[in-house]
């Protein structure tokens, strides 16, 4: 009797761990199904450079948009948005430092994070400052500054570089590095900012 129910514990402790097993490559499969989809969103996002990137660029990319879906951003023209800046800035690369000492894989500056640390949403542990990247991006969200007439990352890509004294004017009318900063994020996301302001000029043009 007594091996009977050892056999019986010995058999549905193996099933149990059969189980187990069979859960946890389950797991693993989302996991990586999961990674997968999301790298199939970024190079849908950023089509003219998704290419071009290189493994660990990739998994940057990926990064950020996992930890930005984690941070309550769904809309996919952020998700964009967030890739074109993090691409612009730092070209995926976290240790980047710029020479006015900007860090991290969006390039945020001292000001940006003195910024974030008055409102309370600084991220002091966050090495690469992917996380304090996303609160700025969403902190310029609520503050409602925009670029008229430009696709949303266009619009928040001339933003970061240029600060929100340009915000309101019309993407055509940008100059100088501001302009420069619209046809780059232009040329990522494969919107045609030069035929768009041609024919705004003409339109301008004909209605004078």
């Amino acid at each position: 009797m007594k091996r009977k129910n050892t056999l019986k514990l010995l058999i549905g402790g193996g099933l149990l761990l059969a189980l187990i097993r069979m859960v946890k490559k389950a797991t693993r499969g989302m996991s990586v199904m999961s990674d997968y989809v999301i790298r199939a969103r970024v190079r849908r996002y950023i089509p003219r450079v998704a290419n071009q990137l290189s493994d660990s660029q990739m998994k940057m990319a990926v990064r950020i948009v996992k930890t930005a879906k984690n941070m309550g951003i769904d809309s996919d023209v952020d998700l964009q948005a967030l890739l074109v800046i993090a691409f612009l800035e730092s070209s995926f690369r976290p240790i980047a430092v710029s020479e006015e000492g900007a860090r991290g894989v969006f390039q945020l500056t001292d000001i940006a994070i003195e910024d974030l640390r008055e409102n309370g949403i600084a991220h002091e542990d966050d090495p690469f400052r992917i996380q304090d990247g996303i609160e700025f991006y969403k902190l310029l969200k609520r503050r409602r500054v925009y670029i008229r007439n430009a696709p949303v990352p266009v619009q928040m890509a001339v933003i970061w570089l240029c600060g929100s004294s340009v915000s309101g004017t019309n993407v055509c009318d940008l100059s100088g590095d501001c302009w420069v900063r619209a046809v780059r994020a232009s040329q990522i996301i494969d919107w045609p900012i030069h035929s768009y302001c041609a024919m705004a000029n003409q339109d301008n043009f004909g209605g004078v």
